[in-house]
């Protein structure tokens, strides 16, 4: 028996790339990648095995910032920011990024939290923005800070 000596290994014979994997060992730094596609052309990282044997897998996308996002493994979608009431009444907030199906759910809270703060909630959920519903009634809660978090896909 022989041993075949690669550094990629293509698995999968379609003649849509996508459909195929490709192991690719060539690095040498003791890593190995896992990615969909033909060896000669991947098209999608999925996977890498670094030289202490740890699995990283490639960044979904993320901000990580005051007002920020991160997008998860399998497409759901977690933002969060800061808000200052601009006065009494309702107002919108708007997403770091739109979300391209659907805003599942907002959470506000106050930065620090107080009775004389009042309620707020999150209301009108679209995919790009949600309405800050200030409910502390006529003249009360402008200026506060605020945090809010909203989830999605």
């Amino acid at each position: 028996m022989s041993l075949i000596k690669t550094t990629k290994a293509q698995l999968g014979l379609s003649v849509t790339p996508t459909n195929n994997f490709t192991l690719d060992a060539s690095a040498d730094n003791g890593t190995m990648k896992l990615a969909r596609g033909n060896a000669g052309a991947t098209t999608q990282d999925i996977l890498t095995v670094d030289a202490a044997g740890k699995l990283a897998f490639p960044a979904q996308g993320q901000t990580l910032a005051a007002n920020g996002y991160v997008r998860l493994p399998g497409g759901l979608i977690v933002q969060w920011g800061t808000a200052v009431t601009s006065s009494s009444s309702d107002f919108e907030v708007t997403h770091p990024i739109p979300f391209p199906t659907a805003n599942l759910a907002g959470f506000v809270c106050a930065d620090t939290p107080s009775a004389a703060y009042g309620m707020r909630s999150a209301a009108n959920l679209s995919s790009t923005t949600f309405v800050f519903r200030n409910n502390t009634g006529a003249g009360a809660g402008v200026g506060i800070t605020f945090k809010w978090l909203a989830i999605g896909y």
